[in-house]
């Protein structure tokens, strides 16, 4: 081996790395605050946090990866209100007041509810620590609805809602391909 090829695989001879623990703690409590920011995002928070700091995104994403212990989920968004004890306090009182009448709304129904338009779309991806789910709550800006919707079934089209949590399987399953390939010469 050359003196070239030695010098690289010799730790002793290496540069000092840039980023240290005091930039692993800023960068897990950035990614906590947030968690949709993205490299360069990180890369500012850095830059203003730390003076002559230097690096590009790819140094920053293999450190957050690497060092911080962080990856990059689909993030599921929860509204702040979706839980909260009033909004369950109406749904009781609007179960119970229509209990009372002669309406059936146990069979042939359907339930609306919380829906509406969130204006604080982002991408669906965050930076989370390994091993824990990628769930955050945010306030919604949409109007507070209290007012659950009811359909008839009778001209409803059969629809599920599919949470991205309960289906994790990182393996495509696709039937039916059909491979072409070049023909012999």
């Amino acid at each position: 081996m050359t003196k070239i090829e030695t010098s690289w695989k010799n730790k002793v001879n290496r540069a000092k790395a840039q980023l240290d623990e005091t930039h692993k703690i800023h960068l897990l409590n950035f990614c906590d605050d947030n968690p949709q920011s993205r490299i360069a995002d990180a890369v500012v928070s850095l830059t203003k946090k730390f003076e002559d700091f230097t690096l590009k995104k790819t140094n920053v994403r293999n450190f957050m990866k690497e060092e911080g212990g962080l990856s990059i989920k689909e993030l599921t968004l929860h509204p702040k209100a979706r839980n909260d004890q009033s909004k369950i306090a109406d749904r009781v009182a609007w179960i119970e007041k229509r209990s009372k009448t002669d309406m059936n709304y146990l069979e042939n129904c359907i339930f609306v509810d919380e829906s509406g338009f969130d204006i604080n779309m982002r991408s669906p991806g965050g930076w989370f620590a390994i091993g824990t789910p990628a769930n955050k709550t945010t306030p919604s800006t949409r109007a507070a609805s209290h007012t659950p919707l009811m359909f008839s079934t009778k001209y409803v089209v059969s629809m599920e809602l599919r949470n991205s949590q309960e289906h994790s399987s990182k393996r495509l399953k696709i039937d039916h391909i059909i491979c072409k390939s070049k023909a012999p010469s």
